[in-house]
């Protein structure tokens, strides 16, 4: 495995990501890289953020450029290929406005406004469970 990062690119990793201290090791190249870093474990881009505020900053302000999702062939192509899906879907605006809609829907005020319907309805399944298992 290699770890790059944009002035470390060479430097085997492997065994220092791997071994028992791994905090401690992302700790040290935060001294030296910052406080957010890229490395590449095998094929994987993985990104270290080191402080609360690189944090705050990066998934606060930049939480767009890290809401994306990938594609894969069999869920997306195959089998949910009319489904939009808020939890697999890649990140755009279609996304956003569905996660938007739902939030709406599902948020605590919303969803006590639903019990009127659901008690009934609840009563009415359980009742027809009992009538089929006598």
């Amino acid at each position: 495995m290699q770890c790059r990062t944009k002035r470390h690119p060479n430097t085997n990793c492997h065994s220092q990501v791997l071994a028992r201290y791994t905090a401690e090791q992302y700790r040290k190249w935060s001294e030296t890289f910052g406080p957010v870093y890229q490395v590449q474990l095998g094929n994987t881009p993985v990104v270290i953020v080191n402080t609360a505020a690189a944090a705050k900053t990066l998934f606060l302000t930049q939480s767009a450029a890290l809401n994306s999702r990938p594609l894969f062939y069999v869920f997306h192509k195959l089998v949910s290929k009319n489904v939009a899906s808020i939890g697999t879907s890649p990140w755009n605006e279609s996304c956003k406005n569905r996660r938007k809609v739902a939030a709406t829907a599902l948020n605590r005020q919303k969803v006590q406004s639903y019990e009127p319907v659901w008690l009934p309805l609840r009563l009415y399944c359980v009742m027809m469970v009992g009538l089929m298992y006598d």
